[in-house]
């Protein structure tokens, strides 16, 4: 009988929604391989507003135990209660069903101005994150899924979305004719090489499927969101990352040691109460 694997949160103090989001799929992706087999003992954070965003956050019900908060249960924390999760899978070419099962579950801002983006990059990840295997480990799933995480607070949506595929750095070669793809990184310059993979996917115009409207999805994110001032969106992607902040109107870039196989997006921007920005 396996044992179980005992998870220790008592010094996690502070959770950024890419952390976050990464750590719920992880689980949630090992649980659908594992079956019965996956079995998950958590020790509570001693900070107990973690406790209760990892409750209102799915990942409790992931691991089948409930952290809870008593401090929280009769005056919810504004920084806990907003946070929505959502998760699904896409097999065919018509994103918007990827929503169908999660309207009203997600921050409702979402529906209001950014399905186009959010869409097309679901889309892309479900048509290309998973044609090989992903590389961290023998298991896989047996659909392609992402994981999503939504908030809307004191005027500003928050939005992160994963895959656990392959990542840009792996998928970009089977998409992109080879010759085409070696001269576009050949002309980027970066810290890295899953870095600038990041910068040639935001690039690129064609696209694998022969669709006018595929491959806008992260180039139209990035470009929409670069051009709202007070907006912000990272892009991490196995051991390369892309950001940018703009209100400091700055772009920085990573490449780190660590690969969390597979592709994270997050990003902030301003919400407002008409179309006029009022």
């Amino acid at each position: 009988m396996r044992k179980p694997l005992t998870v220790d949160l008592t010094e996690l103090t502070y959770l950024m929604p890419g952390a976050a989001l990464l750590l719920i799929a992880e689980f949630d992706r090992a649980k659908q391989i594992l079956g019965n087999d996956f079995k998950v003992q958590l020790i509570k954070s001693k900070t107990a507003r973690i406790n209760a965003v990892l409750d209102q956050i799915g990942f409790s019900d992931i691991c089948d135990t409930k952290l809870g908060s008593e401090e929280l249960d009769e005056a919810p924390d504004e920084l806990v209660r907003h946070w929505r999760f959502a998760t699904g899978t896409r097999i065919n070419d018509q994103t918007e069903r990827a929503f169908v099962d999660i309207q009203g579950r997600i921050a409702p801002a979402l529906q209001e101005g950014m399905w186009v983006g959010i869409s097309e990059a679901i889309g892309n990840s479900a048509l290309h994150a998973y044609l090989e295997p992903r590389g961290a480990d023998s298991g896989r799933m047996g659909a392609k899924r992402w994981w999503m995480l939504s908030q809307v607070r004191d005027g500003v949506l928050g939005v992160t979305v994963a895959d656990l595929g392959i990542g840009i750095p792996r998928s970009l070669p089977l998409k992109w004719p080879r010759s085409g793809l070696t001269k576009i990184l050949d002309g980027i310059a970066g810290k890295g090489p899953d870095e600038r993979s990041i910068r040639a996917a935001l690039e690129v115009g064609a696209t694998s499927t022969g669709q006018k409207h595929r491959g806008k999805g992260l180039p139209q994110i990035w470009r929409e969101i670069r051009s709202e001032p007070e907006a912000q969106i990272s892009i991490y992607s196995n051991k390369g990352a892309l950001h940018w902040n703009g209100k400091r109107n700055s772009e920085q870039s990573n490449e780190f040691q660590d690969n969390i196989f597979g592709t994270v997006i997050s990003w902030t921007v301003p919400v407002y109460e008409n179309a006029d920005g009022e």
